[in-house]
Formats: C-alpha cells, structure tokens, sequence
C-alpha cells in the first residue's frame, strides 16, 4: 500500500453497501460491527458468519477501512483473532489453525527464537522479511501490514529484520514474522533439485 492509500479511505456508506452485497445485498448498520483487532480497523458482518464442523470456529464476513474483504476468523474459547485473506470461510479457518499450530509449537520450544533475537541485536546475521512471511504467524498479513504502515515503514517490498526488530517492544508478535522470514530463508535447493534454466525446462 502507497502512502497516499493509506491516507485517503472510502465512504463508510459505500464500504457497507460492498459489505452487505457479499450476503444480501442489504447494508442496514445494525448488521454490523466495528472492530480494531492487531491494528486492523475493520467491519465485519454479524449475520454473514460459517461456523467449523466441530463448531469451535466463527469465520465472518468483513471489510477494511480501505475496502479490503476478508474472513475475521474467532476462536472466543481461547480468545483468538485471525484475519485471513482466503477466498472461503473453511479456507480461512484453515489458515487461522495453521497460524495458530505454528505460534503454539514456537511457544513450547522457543529456544531457536530466542536465539535468532540474539544474533539480530549483535548484528549478526541480516535478512529481509517479505509480507507473506507473516501470513503463517497469528499477526495474519494484514495485522503485518497494519503495524508496518501505522509504524511508518510504508515501503513494504524492501522490510529488513532490523527494522521489525525495533517493534518487538509493541508489536511482540512480530518475532514470530521474523522467525517464519528466517527459516523460509533457510530452504535452500538439494544438489539432485533442478535449479537455474534447468527448473524451467
């Protein structure tokens, strides 16, 4: 997003009337709900909702301030946000239990994680993080990009470690970016992998 999008904003009238087409096509204020969830500014539909087969899960239909539709996925039991940019709400739900088994597994081992800190602090190691790094991690991509841009940091194709390193103290989640930018990072092709013009053939 350029600076001057996150700036100007559309209509409140015209974000619910896109709102209320995805169901309906009624857009009645009182079918919705504001929400400020990881710096997410948001609306999001309480009659647009699909609940998990096992009926833990709400994933609702909703809508940025910048126009952008997405699936708010809630889990109230553990008290869970995930704003996911899938296509279909048990897409999203997907993709919020898959962010939230990759957070819980760093939790109990979190000794790479504390180590990688360390090595950035010495300045050590150097990377870039790109914005799908955080899609596997709780802050979903677009609590990544809402932090980034309310932080200032509006050139989002060009993000070093860093720079997300100086907002670990108000953005905590923001270690698990690093650590999912790190180990992508890791992944390197095996002698016998095709590489090169070799790959394309």
């Amino acid at each position: 997003m350029s600076i001057v999008s996150f700036f100007y904003k559309p209509a409140l009238t015209d974000l619910l009337a896109r709102l209320g087409a995805e169901h309906d096509g009624s857009a009645q204020a009182d079918r919705f709900q504001f929400d400020v969830s990881y710096g997410v500014q948001s609306w999001h539909a309480t009659d647009h909702q699909v609940q998990s087969g096992f009926g833990t899960l709400t994933a609702s239909r909703a809508i940025t301030m910048n126009g952008d539709l997405f699936w708010r996925v809630d889990d109230p039991d553990r008290g869970h946000i995930y704003h996911a940019d899938a296509n279909t709400p048990y897409a999203a739900m997907d993709q919020a239990l898959r962010a939230w088994d990759s957070a819980r597994q760093l939790r109990d081992a979190p000794a790479p994680l504390h180590a990688l800190i360390a090595e950035l602090r010495r300045g050590t190691v150097t990377f870039r993080v790109q914005m799908s790094d955080a899609a596997t991690t709780p802050l979903s991509t677009m609590g990544f990009q809402a932090l980034l841009e309310t932080s200032g940091l509006f050139d989002l194709n060009r993000i070093s470690a860093q720079s997300i390193l100086r907002l670990i103290k108000t953005a905590p989640l923001v270690t698990h970016v690093l650590y999912a930018a790190w180990m992508r990072q890791q992944v390197r092709p095996t002698p016998d992998e095709p590489v090169g013009f070799e790959a394309m053939c």
